[in-house]
């Protein structure tokens, strides 16, 4: 009796953890019309935050096999607050392990992307455009 009462709860385990597990993985095309209303948000964000305007291009969430999970960009574009481009970069993705979590350590699983354009402009008193975006107002001069 122990022995069917055992196998049965293994079956229900080993069955939870498969579904967990391809729900994980399925969970991207699932979140899929989410993620545009999301892109948007963030970008309101950033603008409202960095006073930078910033574009998203196919937005996607990744999941792997060895449970790792990230995000996927086609395209990002960032424009100061004069319209001037502060990055344009093609295909980005940063992907992290999940596992480590566990242990409260975030172990970055791949960082990648085809091209990244920085405009790092310097002002006329040698500092750096962007300086005045990422500097609180109480510590410029």
């Amino acid at each position: 009796m122990k022995n069917i009462f055992a196998s049965k709860v293994s079956i229900a385990v080993i069955s939870t953890i498969a579904g967990l597990y391809l729900l994980f993985l399925i969970l991207p095309f699932l979140l899929i019309p989410f993620l545009n209303s999301v892109a948007n948000d963030v970008s309101t964000q950033i603008q409202k935050t960095l006073n930078i305007k910033t574009e998203f291009e196919k937005f996607r969430i990744i999941t792997t096999p060895k449970l790792s999970a990230g995000v996927n960009l086609k395209g990002f574009r960032a424009y100061l607050p004069d319209n001037s481009e502060l990055i344009n970069a093609n295909n980005i993705s940063v992907k992290m392990s999940l596992i480590p979590l566990i242990f409260k350590k975030i172990e970055l699983d791949t960082i990648s992307a085809d091209k990244i354009n920085i405009n790092l402009a310097v002002k006329k008193d040698g500092h750096f455009l962007i300086e005045d975006i990422f500097t609180p107002k109480s510590q410029t001069n």
